[in-house]
């Protein structure tokens, strides 16, 4: 019937033939031994080396690895101490250690590694980093120029135009000097945030140039920058705004008052439209 006419096709069907895949024949050595032993035995043949691409690749790989271990240990290409200039804040010591080079390869310093190391302290602002052939390296500092020496609680602070703060090192006799009787300044753990408004220490500035027979300007977190007039007052001008305005019309009340024989205790010009005296 159909059932089975169909079922012996399917069993008429041939399974499909795979593909042999050829391989490679084998060597073989036979080997005699003697007829009084009466056998034979075969050994495996030992694989032919065939050089390609690859092999001399390996062998440029192995010859580069080597040259360079040798170039990381001959002493031609360690670095000597860096020759430094324009840093007068930082000894070359300072610049050295923090740059931390001194004994290794040229060829392993990377110049913007070095210049990132640097710029972290806050009396880098700019730093530039060569590399001479072959064992030279050139260290050009830019630093911050410090304009006022803020004396904050008892703690001496040099502090540039943008509001930055470092350590004073040493005396400067071209800054302008603030005194404040208690710890102000916003000191934090990262050296580059700026520890005042840099609007403060341009009025700062301002005030000195108005006034150059001053020697130390006060501060007052409520009162702002003043000064202590040989007269035997204070006087406060606030923390902006126009200080050359403000000292016009500091010396308008004070020659006033003083023409009516008044002593006062304090004299304050914060806002200039709108001064006051005790």
């Amino acid at each position: 019937d159909r059932r089975a006419r169909s079922t012996d096709r399917l069993y008429d069907r041939q399974p499909p033939r795979r593909k042999q895949i050829r391989k490679r024949p084998r060597r073989r050595y036979d080997v005699s031994l003697p007829i009084a032993v009466g056998a034979e035995m075969q050994l495996p043949a030992m694989p032919l080396l065939r050089p390609g691409p690859r092999w001399l690749s390996g062998v440029l790989l192995v010859i580069c690895i080597w040259l360079a271990k040798l170039l990381l240990a001959s002493g031609t290409f360690r670095v000597e101490p860096p020759i430094i200039t324009g840093a007068t804040l930082l000894t070359p010591a300072q610049v050295s250690s923090i740059a931390r080079i001194n004994g290794i390869s040229a060829f392993v310093i990377d110049p913007d590694q070095v210049v990132s190391r640097l710029c972290e302290y806050p009396e880098v602002a700019q730093a530039e980093v060569v590399i001479r052939w072959p064992n030279r390296i050139e260290i050009n500092i830019n630093e911050r120029r410090p304009e006022v020496e803020w004396l904050d609680g008892g703690r001496v602070w040099w502090i540039s135009s943008d509001g930055i703060a470092f350590l004073g090192n040493g005396a400067n006799d071209g800054l302008v000097q603030v005194v404040s009787s208690e710890p102000w300044l916003q000191i934090t753990s990262d050296p580059l945030a700026p520890v005042v408004d840099p609007n403060l220490i341009h009025s700062a500035l301002a005030l000195r140039a108005q006034m150059p027979e001053l020697e130390v300007l006060l501060f007052d977190a409520e009162k702002g920058l003043g000064l202590e007039d040989p007269r035997g007052w204070k006087a406060y001008f606030g923390t902006q705004g126009d200080i050359a305005l403000k000292i016009q019309v500091y010396k308008a009340i004070t020659e006033n008052i003083s023409a009516q024989g008044v002593a006062p205790t304090l004299v304050c010009v914060e806002d200039e439209s709108a001064p006051y005296y005790r």
